[in-house]
């Protein structure tokens, strides 16, 4: 089980998906606070499949699998290299059609319609979702301070070609 310092839910609405049951998503974006010689971290779930609650926690259960046990009161905000990660990954998510929304602290997660899909894996994944996936991986493997949008956005390219 993940237990991430802070978190946050975002709304992902693809503009460019014709089947409104693939449209949207909502995803966990985790965020760790580094200590001493350590950087901060960010991690994003595959997407909300369902979701549990206790007093203290909500347990976002992922399509992979995974569980992110969200302490109540940490939601956001998220520190600045996470922040600046997250508009990163928004731009470049709006270049290509599609719309990522910080949802708002107050909104009730149990009734938010998440349904657990057992063939969910099974899904094919559009190209902008496959495009979005290999943006999101670079960015968090690869991107260091002295990288350009360009540099990245060749980088992306070439892991396009490979994935071909």
């Amino acid at each position: 089980m993940t237990q991430p310092d802070n978190w946050v839910i975002l709304k992902i609405e693809n503009t460019n998906e014709t089947d409104p049951t693939l449209s949207t998503i909502q995803k966990v974006f985790a965020t760790w606070t580094g200590k001493f010689e350590v950087e901060d971290s960010w991690r994003m779930n595959s997407g909300i499949s369902y979701v549990e609650q206790t007093d203290t926690t909500f347990q976002f259960n992922g399509y992979s699998g995974s569980c992110y046990e969200c302490t109540k009161g940490t939601y956001g905000p998220i520190g600045g290299y996470s922040s600046n990660v997250l508009n990163t990954i928004i731009q470049d998510a709006k270049n290509i059609g599609t719309v990522i929304t910080i949802l708002p602290e107050e909104t009730d997660w149990m009734t938010q319609g998440y349904e657990y899909q057992e063939d969910i894996q099974e899904t094919e994944l559009t190209m902008e979702d496959k495009i979005f996936d290999i943006v999101t991986d670079l960015i968090r493997e690869d991107l260091n301070k002295e990288q350009t949008v360009e540099e990245l956005l060749t980088l992306f390219e070439i892991n396009i070609k490979n994935k071909q």
